[in-house]
């Protein structure tokens, strides 16, 4: 009788677990990546620096010349 108890026991947390996170699916994605969105990323990454340095240079041109 202890034997019954102990397979019961142990069968029913896997079922559980199952209908717990039944809703779950595991999903795998496509790791390619294509030349026209890395260039974009690029260009994006080094117009953001462009924009940074002009904004650093407009902000420190008084102090170079003396003002």
């Amino acid at each position: 009788m202890s034997d019954n108890r102990e397979n019961k026991h142990n069968e029913e947390p896997h079922d559980s677990e199952e209908e717990k996170y039944s809703f779950l699916q595991e999903t795998v994605k496509d790791e390619q990546r294509s030349k026209k969105g890395i260039m974009g990323n690029l260009c994006r990454l080094a117009g953001r620096g462009l924009i940074l340095d002009l904004q650093q240079a407009l902000r420190f041109m008084p102090f170079a010349h003396g003002r």
